[in-house]
């Protein structure tokens, strides 16, 4: 009688791709929820409903970046649990129309989460040996991310000392699709020049973003081309 066993390397095969595609599976959780977040509040801006479209994609964000970042179940709960206080801290401060503590807190604390989700999936993509779904997906995510806090600097420097944006003021403490605009048109070097940075804060901002954007896509691109190519030799 024949005993077929299957090889070890095979088994180790299968265990990292079934790992990639759980990988993917979160990481294009996110890329959905960033680019809601960017798209839905603009385009029903104006409408009574914005705020609220607003705010449940920004939540949305909330849970699917402590999604892609867990390790394990405990601190898959740990991260629900700080998602739903960010949350109510946000429903506290976002609908205000008044300069609060609340609103600075709010997105002080969001800068800071989308900060750490970054910063996982840039050590995810430097520490890879392979490119995959996953991987691509990651790349996007944090250069989406990138945009997403520059928005949200500018905003909270706006807010803080009105005019250090040429032609971009505050209507209302959740309207970030103007800010947002502003952030990846200079993290993408565009530079339309419809809005520009008058105060220091904003200029060192600007600065920041528009040399990050090139730098980040021409790191990746060399990064993700010699791991495509190690991929395809192995």
């Amino acid at each position: 009688m024949h005993v077929y066993k299957t090889p070890v390397r095979k088994i180790i095969s299968r265990h990292f791709n079934a790992i990639n595609k759980l990988l993917a599976r979160r990481y294009r959780l996110l890329l959905i929820a960033l680019i809601s977040m960017i798209l839905f509040p603009s385009i029903f801006e104006g409408f009574s409903i914005q705020p609220l479209i607003s705010f449940l994609t920004r939540s949305l964000v909330v849970f699917a970046g402590i999604y892609s970042i867990q390790e394990s179940k405990r601190q898959f709960i740990t991260g629900i649990s700080l998602g739903i206080i960010v949350i109510i801290i946000n429903s506290i401060g976002i609908f205000q129309h008044s300069v609060r503590i609340d609103f600075y807190l709010s997105f002080i604390i969001y800068i800071f989460f989308y900060c750490l989700i970054a910063y996982k999936l840039m050590t995810m993509l430097i520490r890879t040996e392979r490119v995959n779904e996953g991987v691509l997906y990651a790349a996007i995510n944090v250069y989406l991310l990138i945009g997403i806090i520059g928005g949200f600097i500018f905003m909270l420097i706006e807010n803080s000392s009105p005019g250090s944006i040429h032609n971009l003021s505050i209507d209302k403490l959740d309207s970030t699709s103007n800010f947002f605009y502003f952030s990846f048109t200079t993290l993408s070097t565009l530079g339309l020049g419809d809005i520009t940075p008058v105060s220091a804060a904003a200029r060192a901002v600007a600065m920041l973003l528009s040399t990050t954007g090139p730098l980040y896509l021409t790191v990746l691109v060399a990064l993700l081309v010699s791991r495509f190519e190690s991929t395809e030799r192995a």
